[in-house]
């Protein structure tokens, strides 16, 4: 019988806007059109994942998590804090979208098929988390 492991990830959140200009952008808000998440490493380094047009890309910084997370809000961006569990991540999702938002739902363990845009997860997420 295997061992059940206790498993609670700290992720942060971030929606802010960006400046690309594809074909889709006309249906995000102008505001809130990109997230992208943190977690840490340990005591004094952090990762940032977020999707991209080639993939996930992932970004390192010897920097402890809310020491980064400040430092984005300065940029002014939206930051949630979130906690994500072992058993949120083992429930079984639709992934119909994989986008920004599709990946940070995935990490939190968010089973919203048809939430599919930053603002939409950010409305949902500013009444759950720590803003």
């Amino acid at each position: 019988m295997s061992e059940k492991k206790e498993y609670n990830r700290i992720f942060y959140i971030v929606f802010g806007n960006t400046k690309s200009t594809f074909w889709w952008q006309f249906i995000l808000d102008r505001e809130i059109n990109h997230c992208y998440a943190i977690t840490t490493v340990d005591d004094n380094s952090s990762i940032v994942l977020q999707q991209t047009l080639g993939g996930i890309e992932i970004t390192a910084f010897k920097t402890n998590i809310s020491d980064l997370a400040l430092s984005i809000i300065k940029h002014n961006k939206k930051v949630i804090r979130m906690i994500a569990t072992q058993d949120i991540n083992t429930k079984l999702r639709l992934r119909l979208f994989r986008n920004c938002v599709g990946l940070c739902k995935d990490l939190i363990g968010l089973n919203k098929p048809f939430m599919v845009t930053p603002k939409q997860l950010y409305r949902h997420l500013k009444t759950r988390g720590d803003y």
